[in-house]
């Protein structure tokens, strides 16, 4: 039997941010079910017996539509359950076995993490549990619930209220709580784009304002995605134009001004990363357009504009070759543009061979950027993935803090 614990034995003392409810009855159960309320009793483990014959049904579906779904069933009936390490054993079995799951996997983790949230566990124990896993969903869910009551008056406390006690473990937990607070600000501030680019400002750290204006971008073009589902209403179609409007070059300066204008020059580089992702929905996946907006920014906010092309592949097509490799080659920044997209392959997929589904069919810089991208993100899925990860990334954290208070 495969057996793996996340973070479960893990020393660091990140205090409670909320207590929660430990026992719940659940609807059509005699018995009370007492939910996991700490890491270290969320055991992950591979499924076996009635757990992995479940998880096979799922997957052995011809119709793609109907293994997601039942897979995402079978996933959110075992959290309901407080099956909290049987849920994540069977997420990462799915995940590794069929590209339709690994697509959906931020999808699905998002759902379990809100359950595990709603049902009592505290937010600082939810991140010792795989909140790493499926580009970080799993906490993305349980944030969601927590910042639920936000406004205005209230968003800015929340930076240090909801996320002051993630930088123990590490920046990228840290920022990615400061990125669902990003979400948060799109929604409250609607069309004021200035006034929610200052908002973000409320962090008070540069790298973190970066972060939530990522999220922020990001929000914001999920307006646009919504307003082009077919099942859209006329008030999805009305929010995404009031925000967006329909003139290219209106949106494109926009961007920019948010990007240049309204924030430090030291996040510039995180915002001209957002801005593909936005302008994929907005522009319908023109890509070679895509790639001239990006060249408006020199140095590294290129670069940055470059790599968040495939970026904003993955989250509009999944991880596929075909589509990548259609928007690397579009224009100028194919070369980073592979880099970022076996990052994120290399993150998610750690053990499986970069040359087989990407970077051996490249030449040259390409290939060599392609590589090293996907060593990068194989050494972030190693940092951040187990107790020893997140003791590395804290003590990075730390030696950090020695070094710039030294110098």
């Amino acid at each position: 039997m495969r057996r793996r614990t996340l973070f479960a034995t893990s020393a660091l003392a990140a205090a409670a941010i909320f207590a929660g409810l430990g026992v719940v009855r659940l609807e059509g159960s005699t018995p009370l079910v007492k939910f996991p309320l700490a890491a270290s009793e969320v055991i992950v483990l591979g499924p076996e017996g009635k757990d992995r014959a479940d998880l096979d049904t799922c997957l052995l579906q011809q119709d793609g539509a109907n293994l997601v779904r039942c897979t995402k069933d079978l996933l959110l009936r075992n959290v309901k359950l407080g099956r909290y390490g049987t849920a994540l054993g069977q997420l990462d079995d799915a995940v590794s076995r069929n590209s339709d799951v690994m697509a959906g996997c931020h999808s699905y983790a998002h759902d379990m993490g809100k359950l595990v949230y709603s049902q009592g566990m505290p937010l600082s124990e939810i991140y010792k549990i795989g909140w790493n896993d499926c580009r970080l969903g799993f906490p993305h869910g349980a944030l969601q619930i927590a910042s639920a009551d936000l406004n205005k008056k209230t968003v800015g406390p929340a930076f240090k209220r909801l996320c002051g006690d993630m930088g123990a473990f590490g920046q990228e937990a840290e920022g990615d709580c400061v990125h669902l607070i990003g979400h948060i600000i799109a929604d409250l501030y609607g069309n004021d784009l200035e006034g929610a680019s200052k908002a973000c400002g409320s962090s008070g750290i540069d790298r973190l304002w970066g972060r939530c204006i990522h999220g922020l971008l990001m929000r914001n073009s999920e307006f646009v995605i919504a307003a082009k589902a077919v099942d859209a209403t006329s008030d999805d179609k009305a929010k995404a134009l009031e925000i967006w409007g329909s003139d290219r070059i209106a949106q494109k300066t926009v961007l920019y001004q948010i990007c240049t204008e309204l924030i430090p020059l030291g996040v510039q580089g995180n915002c001209s990363n957002s801005i593909p992702e936005v302008l994929a929905v907005l522009w319908n996946f023109d890509w070679p357009e895509i790639h001239k907006a990006c060249s408006y920014f020199t140095g590294q906010s290129l670069n940055q504009c470059y790599a968040g092309i495939a970026a904003a592949v993955v989250s509009n097509k999944g991880w596929d070759p075909k589509f990548i490799k259609i928007a690397c080659e579009s224009g100028p920044g194919r070369t980073e543009c592979y880099r970022s997209a076996a990052g994120v392959y290399g993150s998610t997929r750690p053990d499986s061979n970069p040359d087989d589904l990407l970077c051996g069919s490249l030449q040259g810089a390409d290939r060599t950027a392609c590589l090293e991208g996907f060593a990068e993100g194989v050494s972030l899925a190693s940092r951040l993935s187990g107790k020893k990860g997140v003791e590395a990334s804290n003590q990075s954290s730390v030696q950090s803090t020695v070094t710039n208070s030294t110098s």
